[in-house]
């Protein structure tokens, strides 16, 4: 006796929900069921990573509004950064501190801090406990940037994210 042809999303209910097709489907290719796994195993990601990319969105979106409000008027162009504000800018982070400073001898506040990052005219030092690390700006010498053109690339993070989390 021929059985019916099931459609490619009634069998995928079928192996969930009934026992009894197993027969008919242990007759397909194993081409049909590598596609149906996949499949599967795609649907899966997708419920997954949805909330994942929401959360995301949301902290791209806080990210921008705190830095159109907060963040002072700056500018980096061949390996050094201007900011024109109030100097010592402190961020205070769960992990670490950290302060923009780039007023001359800005390196002494280092030693009020156990954990802190340092963004200075010329570089970043990184101060873990007694270890520090130290990044040139120069390294970035290509690079410019104002706040108003990091406004403009900061939405572009939410659609670079998609293919990231794909």
């Amino acid at each position: 006796m021929s059985e019916p042809k099931m459609g490619f999303f009634a069998k995928i209910y079928y192996s969930i929900t009934s026992f009894k097709k197993y027969g008919q489907f242990l007759r397909s290719s194993t081409a049909s069921a590598v596609l149906h796994v996949l499949v599967i195993a795609l649907l899966c990601c997708v419920i997954t990573y949805i909330p994942a990319v929401n959360s995301y969105n949301i902290i791209v979106d806080k990210m921008i509004e705190y830095i159109d409000k907060k963040a002072p008027d700056f500018k980096f162009a061949n390996g050094k950064l201007e900011v024109y504000g109030d100097m010592p800018i402190i961020l205070d982070g769960a992990d670490a501190t950290i302060i923009i400073d780039t007023s001359p001898g800005a390196e002494d506040i280092l030693n009020s801090y156990d954990r802190v990052i340092l963004i200075t005219d010329d570089q970043i030092i990184q101060k873990n406990y007694v270890d520090r690390t130290y990044i040139g700006l120069e390294a970035f010498n290509g690079l410019e940037m104002t706040k108003e053109t990091l406004m403009e690339v900061l939405p572009l993070l939410k659609t670079l994210g998609i293919p990231v989390f794909i």
